[in-house]
């Protein structure tokens, strides 16, 4: 049977679309638990008790619909809430350690279609848990569709806006835990109607509790987040290719150096050099772009083992890539690979289309 996600659609108020979440991703959750226990060990030398205790103070401090959509979660799943939350905050549980690596961009084309596209890497333990939430609009809440961690209720996706999100881990020291933990930030962005109100949102926020890169964009434009707890910094599209490609360093100075961010993945800057010319070129050719385009680039294997298809998981701190993701912000259509993007594995396309 060859490899895909299961999708769980939920809808109602956020305990409802939690617990929809929660029954029915019973098993996935219980594995996401498993590996993570195994993962804050080997790659953070913490135990699962140590670990909750750092979720413990991000659960004092979380949104009270996010709250409520994590105890929903738990409830489902029949676990104690805490271990929802830690699950939410694994990128910031794991600070010291390697984290997903990632390349991702977006680019626009000659005729004015956005598009959004990443390769998501990690270690193959997680592979079993993953899951594509497809949650309906509820008062202000858009619709959402997003592939994540069974338990995470924030990661890789669009809306019903068609404002999309993608994620490159970036390691540094920095933690601040009064801060959103960045699952849920990218979570709050799947919330907003454009790229416009997402950055009015993110004006009032000091940073975000760990360091990433988010890129976000709508089916107008396009913008790279560098987050951190000392705060944003922004990037755009290129002028004349309109590609924004990111992988795992930070490229503002600024921020880099006030986080003391470091350089964990050498075979990064020449990933983000290469994905960037490749995308670039898609669209200086003037071809048509389909996903089938994006899934191409993804599927690139010219840097070897540690190149945009990740294939390293059998070296120390080594991952593959798990899943790729494209998507079509200005007709709101995305197709998501299951597994590497060259390999055998359903191809799931989900729209918000009439």
């Amino acid at each position: 049977m060859p490899l895909s996600f299961p999708i769980i659609k939920c809808s109602g108020t956020p305990k409802d679309v939690g617990r929809q979440h929660g029954e029915a991703a019973k098993h996935q959750i219980a594995g996401s638990i498993d590996a993570y226990k195994t993962l804050f060990k080997e790659m953070a030398g913490l135990d699962w008790p140590q670990a909750l205790e750092i979720a413990a103070d991000f659960e004092a401090k979380l949104l009270p619909n996010f709250l409520e959509e994590l105890e929903g979660v738990a409830e489902g799943a029949g676990v104690p809430l805490l271990h929802i939350v830690a699950l939410n905050c694994r990128s910031e549980i794991a600070l010291t350690a390697p984290l997903d690596g990632c390349t991702a961009f977006s680019l626009r084309t000659k005729n004015g279609v956005q598009w959004l596209s990443q390769n998501w890497d990690w270690k193959p333990s997680v592979l079993d848990s993953l899951i594509i939430l497809d949650i309906a609009p509820y008062e202000s809440r858009p619709g959402m569709k997003f592939v994540t961690e069974a338990g995470i209720i924030g990661k890789i996706g669009f809306n019903s806006f068609g404002v999309g999100v993608t994620l490159n881990a970036i390691r540094a020291p920095s933690l601040d835990r009064s801060l959103l933990p960045l699952h849920l930030f990218l979570r709050l962005l799947l919330t907003q109607p454009s790229v416009s109100t997402a950055l009015d949102i993110i004006s009032t926020l000091p940073g975000i509790a760990s360091t990433c890169h988010i890129l976000v964009a709508d089916p107008k434009t396009a913008v790279g987040l560098e987050c951190s707890p000392h705060g944003f910094a922004f990037l755009k599209p290129g002028e004349t290719s309109g590609v924004l490609s990111h992988t795992n360093h930070f490229l503002d100075e600024k921020i880099r150096d006030s986080n003391n961010a470091v350089l964990l993945w050498q075979d990064s800057p020449a990933r983000l050099e290469l994905v960037d010319a490749r995308a670039s070129s898609l669209v200086k050719s003037g071809n048509k772009v389909a996903a089938s385009s994006l899934r191409n680039i993804l599927s690139d294997r010219s840097l070897g083992s540690v190149g945009i298809c990740r294939h390293d998981s059998a070296t120390k701190n080594g991952s593959d890539t798990l899943f790729s993701i494209s998507m079509n912000l200005s007709s709101k259509e995305a197709e998501v690979k299951c597994g590497k993007p060259d390999e055998a594995g359903d191809l799931i396309k989900f729209s918000f289309q009439t």
